[in-house]
């Protein structure tokens, strides 16, 4: 596993028989707390003796392991970074889906996975925004002793939202199923009954929150023989009111034991009057 990006960062100079590992420090702003986040996955089986305000303590670091030290904030104001908004799922402020999980510049993807689970945990109201200073100290630096290779630092700031941001299309569910019959089709739900009947019908559980204010919509591919079926939404975008769903189609070689398909849940702005799908190579899945 490559152990951090090296595009930007601090290095320092490493006397011979001192461990030469990176670490990567998040410093995390949210609900008026403070948190360190710190990963070393160059240091996998290392003991790490950390300074910080509050005191020292020795830190076991494994691959992907994520240690959290809790802090007091400094008054720090966040400047013009990357920025995500945060519903549910992880999508640029923007609202188009060209990413369907946030990636921080300082942090490999299992760290900003485990990142990304602790701001879910902090259980704020949603929709979440979340903004980036790679590069950038805003709580007391922590020290390490014996000196590690480099110490990469990004801070994260994290507030509530504005709702009217989300008038956006939003994918909501996107999941393997093996129950609902041959034939593909699609369309726009009107009640959160209508949703838990088509959720039955699949055979799922619980289906995902919906907000019924907006257009909810759903696509079923139809079972089909081919082995390990996928579809991957690589695109939502409006235009004069039809939602577009551009599809990236994969599969396995061969033919499954079980007919399998997917199922696609989606939230459009209230004026969406029609969706229609389409793969990379411009063929229509549907239009509804």
């Amino acid at each position: 596993m490559k152990a951090i990006k090296l595009g930007l960062g601090l290095f320092a100079l490493v006397a011979l028989g001192q461990p030469s590992f990176n670490i990567v420090e998040v410093h995390l702003h949210a609900a008026n707390q403070g948190r360190y986040l710190v990963a070393a996955p160059g240091a996998a089986g290392q003991t790490v003796r950390v300074r910080g305000p509050q005191g020292e303590q020795d830190l076991a670091f494994q691959p992907d392991t994520l240690l959290e030290l809790p802090h007091s904030p400094d008054q720090a104001q966040p400047g013009e970074g990357r920025r995500w908004l945060y519903d549910g799922r992880w999508f640029l402020d923007q609202g188009y889906w060209n990413r369907q999980a946030f990636e921080l510049e300082m942090a490999t993807p299992v760290e900003s996975a485990a990142i990304q689970a602790r701001i879910e945990g902090l259980g704020l109201p949603l929709p979440l925004l979340v903004l980036e200073e790679p590069g950038r100290t805003t709580l007391p630096p922590l020290a390490y002793t014996p000196e590690p290779g480099g110490v990469l630092y990004t801070s994260l700031w994290v507030r509530p939202g504005e709702s009217q941001a989300l008038d956006t299309p939003r994918l909501l569910d996107n999941r393997p199923v093996r129950g609902g019959g041959l034939r593909s089709r699609g369309g726009f739900l009107t009640s959160p009954g209508e949703l838990e009947r088509l959720w039955q019908e699949l055979g799922l559980g619980e289906p995902p929150p919906a907000r019924f204010e907006a257009r909810v919509g759903y696509f079923f591919s139809g079972l089909r023989a081919e082995s390990d079926f996928r579809l991957k939404v690589v695109g939502l975008s409006l235009r004069e009111g039809t939602l577009l769903i551009a599809l990236e189609a994969s599969r396995s070689p061969g033919f499954a034991a079980q007919a399998n398909g997917v199922v696609l849940l989606f939230e459009a702005p209230p004026r969406t009057a029609r969706v229609e799908l389409r793969d990379e190579q411009g063929r229509v899945w549907g239009s509804y």
